[in-house]
């Protein structure tokens, strides 16, 4: 009898295997049944196959405009607070300990960054995602080795209305020992804040506003938060 018995185990062993090879949905919906889906982010837009050294429009609408060494030097030494003398020391020190830069010789290039986002309250207000990046290039082999001035300002709007800015980042940080790299992402939180000695909520307000205050006689409506993302690789 045990012997019957250890046969029917071995059995029943083998034909749950068959069904869970047969049907791997099945089994994988018993070990993910608490699983969480990612939400997908916004692809990285590819410039490898882009020449450098130009004005470039990106595939989402965001321009690279080619800026000279010094202009780079100069937005690095206010950036970090110091002189031109000492961001030249700086820049050029991080150039030679680029191990990009030790393995073969290649060609730096400097460029400005600039995104425009229409706010999707009011599509009369928009305003700039900025940045500025040094990009190394050597025949097919391409890498970012910084990234700097990271903002954000506006660019249009109506009545008398400021661009606030919340918060600015960049993955990796700026300056970070985590260059070169590359891909990299840009961002910037911000809200349009208008003020005004009128009261534009007798007249149905402002579309994507909200009154916020009335201190002596002006009062201060605000937008939601524009949250301003920008992608960008240099392989695919």
């Amino acid at each position: 009898m045990k012997f019957i018995k250890k046969i029917f185990l071995s059995l029943g062993f083998c034909t749950l295997i068959s069904v869970m090879i047969a049907n791997p949905v099945s089994a994988q919906t018993i070990s993910s049944k608490n699983v969480k889906l990612q939400p997908t982010i916004q692809s990285k837009i590819d410039i490898s196959q882009i020449n450098l050294g130009e004005k470039i429009i990106l595939p989402d609408g965001a321009i690279l405009t080619p800026i000279s060494k010094d202009e780079y030097v100069s937005k690095l030494a206010n950036e970090k607070n110091i002189s031109i003398w000492e961001a030249n020391e700086m820049q050029s020190r991080t150039t030679l300990l680029s191990l990009n830069y030790l393995m073969t010789s290649g060609t730096i290039y400097y460029y400005d960054y600039a995104k425009t986002f229409t706010y999707t309250g009011n599509s009369n207000f928009k305003a700039d995602l900025e940045a500025t990046l040094k990009i190394w290039s050597s025949g097919s082999f391409r890498s970012i080795e910084n990234v700097l001035t990271i903002g954000s300002r506006r660019t249009s709007g109506i009545y008398n209305n400021d661009w606030i800015e919340t918060a600015k980042f960049s993955d990796p940080q700026p300056n970070s020992s985590s260059f070169p790299v590359a891909s990299v992402t840009l961002g910037a939180n911000g809200y349009f804040q208008i003020k005004s000695t009128y009261n534009y909520s007798i007249t149905g307000g402002i579309p994507g506003f909200s009154a916020s205050s009335s201190v002596g006689g002006e009062y201060i409506f605000k937008s939601s938060t524009m949250n301003m993302r920008g992608y960008m690789s240099l392989y695919n």
